[in-house]
């Protein structure tokens, strides 16, 4: 839009030049008819004139079909502006949103962390160091036993293995046969 915009102004100014050169011709064969004696001289600087006068007519034609054109593309233009100023809004506008939603995680972490480091406090220190271990080797410390499904290998149990773990004590620590992360047992373990 600006090399267009820059086009049609240097299109404008050569257009204002041409009608310039014009009417200054106009001015000095005007001079040179007041002053000439000859009637054949005359007679050629009127018909001169006369040709002149029609050239820069079309001149001023051909310059207010530039204006308009130029107009034209200056409302364009500010109408880029308009939506320029609006996107630019818009995204500083998401920009604070993705850092008030950005704050918002980084508090709500806090708060997990928080209740994690206190859980983890709570617990044997021995039943921790597996976790950790196992969460390291294998990407999952535990999971929940679900309807005899095992939540970090997503693999539902044999029944021997269902077998052994319903003839463990509830308190000892059983890993998943298929992710060796350690599994927790609830009332939905289907035990």
């Amino acid at each position: 839009a600006f090399i267009e915009l820059e086009s049609i102004r240097s299109e404008l100014a050569r257009a204002e030049s041409d009608v310039s050169l014009v009417e200054a011709r106009i001015a000095q064969d005007s001079q040179r008819l007041e002053h000439t004696s000859s009637a054949k001289d005359a007679l050629g600087l009127e018909h001169e004139l006369e040709s002149l006068r029609t050239r820069r007519s079309n001149l001023e034609d051909i310059e207010l079909a530039i204006m308009e054109k130029l107009e034209a593309a200056e409302a364009g233009l500010a109408g880029i502006d308009a939506e320029l100023a609006t996107a630019e809004a818009a995204l500083l506008e998401a920009r604070d949103e993705e850092a008030r939603r950005s704050e918002a995680l980084h508090s709500e972490i806090r708060v997990h962390s928080d209740a994690r480091a206190a859980l983890i406090a709570s617990l044997p220190r021995d039943l921790v160091e597996l976790y950790e271990r196992q969460r390291e080797r294998y990407g999952v410390g535990a999971s929940h036993l679900r309807f005899g499904v095992s939540g970090a290998s997503g693999v539902k149990l044999t029944e021997s293995d269902i077998h052994n773990i319903r003839q463990t004590p509830a308190d000892a620590v059983i890993l998943c046969p298929d992710s060796n992360a350690i599994l927790v047992r609830t009332a939905e373990s289907g035990l």
